[in-house]
């Protein structure tokens, strides 16, 4: 079985991922949503060589590299939790 410092470790980045993931579901519905809509509303008259609606992929590359790291975590955790052979076992 793994050690408890590794459990903890394997653990803790699995936890701060998500919820790193839901702070970021919050802050993109809750502040930058409105945000962008208002930006929009007010610089939308007005030719705009980079429109603020090319913009947002930004946000979305966020979140690709949270949900990898997730996956990621997922995968550690489970590889972690599930060792239950030492080295010596196979010298």
């Amino acid at each position: 079985m793994a050690r408890t410092m590794e459990m903890f470790i394997a653990g803790t980045a699995l936890i701060v991922d998500l919820v790193t993931i839901m702070l970021m579901y919050f802050v993109q519905n809750a502040i930058l949503g409105p945000l962008t809509d208002i930006v929009e509303r007010m610089v939308g008259a007005y030719p705009q060589v980079f429109p603020i609606s090319d913009m947002t992929y930004v946000i979305q590359g966020i979140w690709v590299f949270l949900i990898l790291f997730a996956i990621v975590c997922v995968i550690a955790f489970v590889v972690v939790a599930g060792r239950t052979t030492v080295v010596d076992d196979y010298v």
